[in-house]
């Protein structure tokens, strides 16, 4: 007899890598095959990581943004996996699977879910008419996702409420939960001390350099000025405070920050930008702190904070409801408002210059995730509703 299976449809193999290993484990445990469909990026160990979940991956080509040719054949995609797999239930997560997903499978019979961590730079606030033109598309295909699939799973509660002011989502067919993050991945340890130690000396940075962080996408909306900003007046403090930005350009987001304009904040003596990086956990154990001012659709509770959190760093983010949602003011962290780099700056020094409170902080942070962001206790309610919709 054939075992349940289930189509999880994502946005790439990294996303599945990075934020659904419980998901397939809970699923697996639940007596289900689980199959991934989603684009491999060229890295090819997240793929690897899947496969190592308990997962069966299969890559799909996806344009991340619209097109009718790419996005039909994507759509044909899903729903000739459904069929050759004889799928009980399709779990979308993000935003294009999330609208094309719960399509093929309403073609197919099969129930689906879709899972909303953030709505993302479509919703941002702007007077660009193009952009409220997008956006008013996108509340007609995020209707069409609610109304087609069988369960919606959200974790930003400001979104949750957005869906539903607008009459998009059904409160009886909806589940708001926090984001989360693995805690035993992230986790510092004596080994993972010693590759930071390392990883710092690779990057030609002294033992006692202060290493502030921000991980994220190469988009204006992260924060990028401003942590640029605030590392010009960290300079003009103090040399040994050093600022590392993290991740790779976009080539096709309207709010792209362009290489030249990157490598012109690298003539900062005390700024470097180290583009993608797949090691992420060596540049958090070699970071003391961990920014984000970002005014991005974050979904509440960014994993740039989330991640660095979990290992016991302090983190600055931006006090917007969609960013600071993990961070006690003065507790496992700090609070700025957007453009003040002032500020940013400021609360960088207080920490380099007292050292038993970015400790306390750094543990307070842990102890945060620990009792309320843990990936394996919160996806349980998730894939209990999931189930119920087969």
């Amino acid at each position: 007899m054939l075992r349940k299976s289930i189509l999880l449809v994502a946005p790439l193999d990294f996303t599945v890598s990075l934020c659904c290993k419980w998901l397939i484990i809970k699923f697996i445990e639940k007596g289900f095959e689980v199959h991934v469909l989603a684009p491999r990026s060229q890295q090819h160990i997240y793929s690897e990581n899947i496969r190592s979940y308990g997962a069966t991956y299969h890559p799909v080509k996806m344009n991340r943004h619209f097109n009718i040719y790419d996005d039909f054949k994507y759509l044909f995609a899903i729903f000739s996996k459904l069929i050759s797999l004889r799928s009980s239930l399709c779990f979308c997560v993000c935003t294009k699977p999330n609208i094309y997903g719960p399509i093929a499978a309403n073609i197919v019979g099969t129930p689906s879910c879709i899972s909303i961590w953030g709505r993302g730079t479509l919703f941002l606030d702007s007077k660009n008419k193009i952009r409220h033109a997008y956006r008013f598309l996108g509340n007609i295909l995020y209707r069409l996702a609610f109304n087609l699939s069988s369960f919606a799973w959200l974790t930003n509660p400001n979104d949750y409420d957005y869906f539903l002011k607008e009459g998009i989502a059904n409160e009886s067919k909806s589940l708001l939960t926090k984001n989360y993050v693995d805690e035993d991945i992230y986790k510092i340890t004596p080994t993972l001390k010693d590759r930071g130690r390392k990883f710092k000396e690779k990057l030609g940075l002294k033992n006692e350099d202060f290493v502030v962080v921000l991980v994220g996408r190469m988009i204006w909306p992260k924060g990028i000025q401003q942590f640029y900003d605030s590392a010009v007046k960290c300079y003009d403090f103090n040399e040994k405070i050093k600022f590392l930005l993290v991740g790779a350009l976009e080539f096709t987001s309207p709010d792209a920050v362009a290489s030249e304009v990157i490598l012109d904040m690298e003539k900062l003596p005390n700024f470097s930008w180290l583009g993608f990086r797949e090691n992420i956990l060596d540049i958090y154990a070699c970071s003391n702190i961990a920014v984000l001012p970002s005014y991005y659709r974050e979904g509440g509770y960014p994993r740039a904070l989330t991640e660095p959190m979990s290992m016991q760093i302090p983190v600055i983010g931006l006090n917007t409801e969609d960013c600071r949602g993990p961070i006690s003011h003065n507790f496992n962290g700090y609070l700025v408002e957007k453009g003040d780099s002032e500020a940013l700056a400021s609360y960088i020094i207080e920490l380099y210059e007292d050292r038993a409170k970015l400790k306390k902080m750094g543990y307070n942070a842990r102890a945060t995730i620990e009792e309320s962001f843990s990936e394996k206790k919160i996806v349980n309610p998730v894939v209990e509703r999931a189930i119920d919709c087969i």
